[in-house]
C-alpha cells in the first residue's frame, strides 16, 4: 500500500519520539505500522486512538526478529520504512538485510558525530534516502559531504494526561523538574547540591523542591539518594523509586517552574549537546512551553531556539530563578503544522 508507513524502533528507548511522528503522519493520511521490541509493548499502546494506527512487536534482541522483520514489510508490500533510531546495533543488523530497491528508507540520527567517526553508521546510511534529526541547532553539525537529504522536527508533541491529584502541595517554592533517567555522564546532578548548600546559606531552602522524574534504582541513582541522605536535603527532592506513569510524570512537568538540563562543562557528554545531539528535556520543555535553567554554555550555541534562562554559579541559577521580570532567551513557539509539513515533505521526497 502507498499510503502505509512502518515507523520502527529497535531499542528500548527514544519511544518519546514516536508520537509526534505518529501524529505527523496519519495528519497527512499515512496508515502507520508501529513496530517495537516487545518490551516495549506497554508504553506504546496508548497510540491505538491516534486513528489509522496498527502494531506489531518482535523481541528484537534475537537475529531472527530482523529475517521477520524483513518478510513482513516484503509480504505487505510496504513501501515507506522509517527508522526511529537509525543508529546502533539494532539498524545495523535491518541495513545488512537485503531489501526491494523500491524501499524508501528514512530515520532519524540522534547523535550526527556518528556519521563521521562510526563505520556501521556508513552503513545504515547507505540504506537511507534521508534522515532526520531532532533540532534545527544540529543541521550544522551535518557532514558537508554527506549526499543524503536531510531535515529537522521536533518531536516535542506529547498525550498530555495528567492526574493533579497525586501530586503534593506546592507550598510556596518553586519547583524545578529534572527528566530523565538517572545518568551522571548526562547531567550534573551534584550541582543541585550546590544549590541547596546556597539557599540553606540565605535561608531560602524551603523555597525550591528538586523533582527527580526518573527511576532512581540504578547505580547512579543510589549515588544521588544517599548523597540527599548524608547532606540532609531530603525535604528539598522528591524522587521515585519506580516507572514514573505518564499522567504522574505529565502532572509534574505541568506544574513545574521551570526544567533542568543540567548539562555542564563537566559533564562527560557536554560538548556533543552543543551540537550533535539534544537532551530530552529540551524536547519536553518546547513541548510544554516551560522556561529551562541552562548553565551560559548553551547561550553561545547558535539556532538554540529553546526558551531558556542562563547562569554559571549556584546564586546566579537562583536570581534567573526568581526573577520574574527579566525576559528569557532564544524563544521559539512550537508550531505543529510546520513541523508536520517539514517532516512529510522529507519522507516524500518534495
Amino acid at each position: 500500500m502507498s499510503n502505509q508507513v512502518a515507523l520502527i524502533e529497535f531499542n528500548t528507548w527514544h519511544h518519546e519520539c514516536l508520537y509526534s511522528q505518529i501524529l505527523f503522519l496519519t495528519k497527512s493520511g499515512y496508515e502507520v505500522l508501529l513496530i517495537c521490541d516487545i518490551q516495549k509493548k506497554k508504553a506504546v499502546e496508548s497510540f491505538s486512538g491516534l486513528g489509522h494506527i496498527s502494531f506489531d512487536f518482535f523481541d528484537f534482541h534475537k537475529l531472527s526478529s530482523f529475517f521477520k522483520l524483513r518478510k513482513l514489510l516484503v509480504k505487505n508490500g510496504i513501501k515507506n520504512i522509517i527508522l526511529n533510531t537509525a543508529q546502533g546495533s539494532g539498524a545495523l543488523k535491518f541495513s545488512l538485510l537485503p531489501l526491494p530497491s523500491e524501499k524508501n528508507i528514512v530515520g532519524t540520527i540522534h547523535n550526527t558525530a556518528k556519521l563521521t567517526s562510526s563505520i556501521g553508521q556508513r552503513i545504515i546510511c547507505k540504506k537511507l534516502n534521508a534522515y532526520y534529526v531532532l533540532s534545527e541547532y544540529i543541521m550544522p553539525s551535518l557532514p558537508k559531504k554527506n549526499n543524503l537529504l536531510a531535515t529537522f522536527f521536533y518531536p516535542s508533541f506529547f498525550q498530555k494526561e495528567v492526574d493533579f491529584q497525586d501530586l503534593p502541595l506546592k507550598k510556596d517554592c518553586l519547583w524545578f523538574c529534572i527528566p530523565g533517567s538517572i545518568e551522571y555522564k548526562r547531567r550534573d546532578y551534584d550541582f543541585l547540591f550546590e544549590i541547596g548548600n546556597y539557599l540553606k546559606k540565605i535561608g531560602k531552602e524551603k523555597n525550591a523542591k528538586f523533582i527527580i522524574l526518573g527511576k532512581n534504582r540504578t547505580k547512579d541513582g543510589d549515588k544521588l539518594l544517599s548523597k540527599i541522605k548524608d547532606l540532609e536535603m531530603n525535604d528539598m527532592f522528591v524522587t521515585f523509586d519506580n516507572f514514573i506513569p505518564n499522567r504522574i510524570f505529565y502532572a509534574y512537568l505541568n506544574a513545574s517552574d521551570y526544567l533542568l538540563p543540567l548539562v555542564h562543562p563537566n559533564v562527560e557528554m557536554a560538548e556533543s549537546y552543543t551540537k550533535n545531539r539534544i537532551s530530552g528535556t529540551f524536547t519536553i520543555a518546547k513541548g510544554f512551553n516551560k522556561c529551562m535553567l541552562c548553565h551560559s554554555m548553551f547561550s553561545k550555541v547558535k539556532l538554540f531556539d529553546f526558551q531558556s534562562k542562563f547562569y554559571e554559579t549556584p546564586q546566579e541559577f537562583w536570581e534567573q530563578a526568581t526573577n520574574t521580570l527579566g525576559t528569557t532567551d532564544y524563544h521559539q513557539s512550537l508550531d505543529f503544522e510546520e513541523n508536520r509539513l517539514r517532516y512529510i515533505r522529507l519522507l516524500s521526497n518534495k
